[in-house]
């Protein structure tokens, strides 16, 4: 990676570029932009090992796919790394050349000194996916047309969940950190926080006992 990121705004100048790469296929330039052993998560907690993989995997979903960013997130994680949020809509064309836009996404970014080292992306293309032809139901009943909606739905409600989280520990931090509030005062927020947190556990627990049930022969 070409300059380590210092701050929050380079660490969102980094996740920038590498989407702005990945959009044009310079996958070898993407790649530099992440750190070594980097975790790339995408929706069905599909695992790709680096650009070359997920571009693999999108070339038998679109002819081309692309990204309207509408804002940006950044808050501390760590002494050196940030959490960075970008969030708007894809738009492209499916594999058989029908175009689609407007479809809601948000990408999640672990962001250290070395590079990016996470990358979580949500988004409702399970939704908005014309049907496939020659797919064959499990037993269960569910196609996979209908497991990729749920899929979507799913991981497009826990990226809210997630940012909300992230964006509550740092408010927690930032109060704290600046004296403008003690910790013993913060112990209400805390426990609504940790609340939350438990809430937020249980339904993943919960959608992914779901998951595994539509799933099983």
């Amino acid at each position: 990676m070409t300059g380590r990121p210092k701050d929050s705004a380079d660490a969102v100048a980094l996740v920038r570029r590498y989407l702005e790469l990945m959009e044009r296929r310079a996958l070898d330039e993407a790649q530099a932009c992440l750190a070594p052993g980097a975790e790339l998560i995408f929706p069905g907690g599909r695992r790709h090992s680096s650009p070359a993989a997920i571009a693999g995997g999108s070339a038998a979903k679109y002819r081309r796919v692309a990204k309207c960013i509408d804002g940006w997130d950044a808050c501390p994680r760590t002494p050196q790394g940030w959490i960075i949020y970008a969030h708007g809509t894809l738009y492209g064309e499916w594999i058989d050349g029908t175009p689609f836009s407007n479809i809601r996404f948000v990408d999640r970014f672990e962001v250290e000194a070395e590079g990016i080292v996470r990358q979580d992306v949500w988004n409702d293309t399970g939704l908005a996916r014309p049907a496939t032809t020659g797919t064959v139901a499990p037993q269960s009943g569910f196609n996979d047309e209908r497991l990729d909606l749920i899929f979507g739905v799913v991981w497009s409600l826990a990226g809210e969940a997630w940012r909300l989280e992230d964006r509550l520990d740092h408010f927690e931090a930032l109060l704290v950190g600046q004296g403008t509030i003690t910790k013993s005062a913060m112990s209400e927020t805390t426990l609504s926080i940790e609340a939350k947190a438990e809430q937020t556990q249980r339904r993943r627990e919960y959608i992914e006992r779901l998951l595994a049930s539509f799933t099983k022969s």
